[in-house]
């Protein structure tokens, strides 16, 4: 038997999968796919970002984002803009029509998760989100301990 731990480890990891996959079977009508959608997502909450910056917030490489973003652009989704903290590093911000493509995908989403969340209380939801945050807060300080080393 597995260890408690590792389980919730391994079903975390499932279910960020299966959420994964139904964000792009849901997300391919929209042309986009669910890590280009994360991104659209921080710019929506967070404001125009540089590449190098949405990297360190997604902890990946800048060079993953920088493939996202620019199939962003390329789909008229997302814009550059002057960076007046950085000559070289442009702010990307979502174009008009990524923003209204946002707005229309979130709506849809809120659909999708009312079902399947359906048959889980809301003090179900309260106390993994509570979990979920604590997990969150040790993985980040166990990343910000091994970045500072």
């Amino acid at each position: 038997m597995r260890d408690a731990k590792y389980e919730l480890t391994w079903k975390i990891r499932r279910t960020f999968k299966l959420l994964g996959a139904l964000a792009d079977q849901y997300l391919e009508k929209h042309g986009i796919s669910a890590s280009e959608r994360a991104v659209m997502e921080f710019i929506s909450s967070w404001g125009p970002s540089s590449v190098p910056d949405l990297a360190r917030n997604f902890y990946v490489s800048r060079q993953n984002i920088q493939v996202r973003v620019n199939g962003l652009m390329k789909k008229g989704l997302m814009e550059k803009h002057v960076n007046p903290a950085h000559k070289k590093s442009s702010l990307i911000a979502l174009s008009v029509r990524g923003t209204d493509l946002f707005a229309a995908i979130k709506t849809e989403e809120n659909g999708i998760i009312s079902g399947i969340f359906s048959s889980i209380s809301d003090n179900e939801v309260a106390a993994a989100t509570q979990t979920i945050n604590k997990l969150i807060d040790s993985l980040t300080d166990e990343l910000n301990d091994k970045t500072e080393a």
